[in-house]
């Protein structure tokens, strides 16, 4: 029970105790997968890049060091997550490159057409309306902006002790993902799909 409790936390860190564990681990998996994905999008300089459900910040952070002059935001709807992701970041908080909001994906706190690249990483699982999240998430690109989805699997029946355990826990195969994205106004999807490893990136354009 108490495991099942703390599992929780992946969900929405900071849930139940322990939450610093997930954190850790989240830095240490999530890295390979948000590396793959890097191969497959481009950040313009000086754009503008949201990371919805940023987690600890470790993402930012990578993306950051790839594309310096870039400014990056990243929303979480967890308090926890918020206060990591800006210690994690803290110099690049300091000089005015990345900002780090509370806030959810179905009800974004920004304006129409204001981002080139929204990324979520290992998130998508728990977003409540994913059809209308995906609609949030064309609304505050930019034209011709991209949404990266990246996934450490699309195998429902591999995660379904995953899914019984963590609430609210989805997992959706790759042609569900393109569907939503297509039903929510993007114009153009690339698949990228890892065989060795099971993990994936979609790419949706505005």
């Amino acid at each position: 029970m108490i495991y099942q409790r703390w599992k929780q936390n992946f969900a929405r860190p900071g849930t139940f105790w322990g939450n610093f564990l997930v954190f850790s681990k989240m830095e240490k998996e999530h890295r390979p997968l948000q590396e793959l994905a890097m191969r497959h999008f481009k950040i313009p300089e000086n754009g503008k890049v949201l990371d919805i459900g940023c987690g600890g910040g470790v993402f930012i952070a990578q993306m950051l060091e790839r594309v310096p002059s870039a400014h990056f935001t990243g929303v979480d709807y967890s308090p926890v997550s918020v206060k990591k992701t800006l210690k994690f970041n803290r110099k690049a908080v300091k000089a005015g490159k990345v900002e780090v909001i509370e806030g959810s994906v179905s009800e974004l706190p920004f304006e129409n057409a204001v981002f080139d690249v929204v990324t979520a990483s290992e998130t998508i699982y728990f977003w409540p309306e994913i059809q209308k999240d995906f609609c949030e998430v064309c609304r505050v690109l930019k034209p011709d902006g991209c949404f990266v989805i990246c996934c450490d699997t699309c195998d429902k029946v591999a995660a379904q002790k995953y899914i019984d355990m963590i609430k609210g826990m989805s997992v959706y195969s790759i042609e569900e993902l393109v569907d939503y994205l297509t039903q929510a106004g993007f114009s153009k999807t690339e698949e990228h799909y890892d065989e060795a490893t099971g993990k994936f990136c979609v790419v949706g354009y505005k």
